[in-house]
């Protein structure tokens, strides 16, 4: 029998937006026209970024403190949640973004086993969301051991872009739900088949 519980609907922007605040916004309107819960962005430091060619590109679709700032306000202004995937280990940098009133934050998968910044993310930040798509079942249950006592939802996701269905196993997703209350998934494939299926699993969180 499906047992009903809350599930929260990501729609992912990331730099969609290619720079433009306006077409931000335009796809903010068009996630809360449509019944979304959240918009997600993604936050880098551009010094960070590493190699010439990616630097440019970055540098051109890089959303900084003052766009975060503003489309932050845009997201209250028009009734959505809004959240960013933090691409920094700058501690000032993530000071400011929950200052902004970023509480929440997005960790990507290569950096769910990088325990310093986790470390720092959690003393700055009230909830935590992340993927776990390129790590095992040791650093899964490293990371939940170690965080046991901090708000955080865990994200099943398969790091293929786009991920065929075949290859997105629900079933870990399934056996993480054993350890943690709060599993989602963030979705890759191209359809709606395996978000449906997830959502009827028990997941929390849909990112797609």
């Amino acid at each position: 029998m499906f047992k009903r519980h809350s599930i929260e609907i990501v729609a992912e922007i990331a730099s969609c937006h290619n720079g433009d605040m306006e077409l931000a916004k335009a796809h903010v309107r068009a996630a809360k026209d449509v019944g979304v819960d959240t918009v997600k962005f993604q936050y880098w430091n551009i010094k960070e970024v590493m190699g010439q060619d990616l630097w440019v590109r970055y540098f051109r679709l890089c959303f900084d403190l003052n766009n975060h700032e503003v489309i932050k306000q845009y997201c209250d202004k028009i009734g959505i949640n809004v959240l960013t995937s933090l691409f920094t280990k700058d501690t000032l940098r993530m000071k400011n973004l929950y200052g902004l009133g970023f509480k929440r934050i997005k960790i990507p998968s290569w950096s769910m086993s990088q325990w310093k910044f986790l470390d720092d993310v959690f003393s700055i930040f009230d909830e935590v969301i992340i993927s776990t798509g390129m790590h095992g079942p040791d650093d899964i249950k490293k990371l939940i051991k170690r965080y046991k006592k901090e708000n955080f939802t865990l994200l099943h996701c398969t790091s293929k872009y786009p991920t065929p269905l075949f290859m997105v196993n629900l079933e870990r997703m399934k056996w993480m739900m054993g350890l943690h209350n709060k599993v989602g998934l963030s979705d890759h494939t191209q359809g709606t088949e395996a978000a449906i299926f997830a959502m009827v699993m028990g997941a929390t969180i849909i990112e797609k």
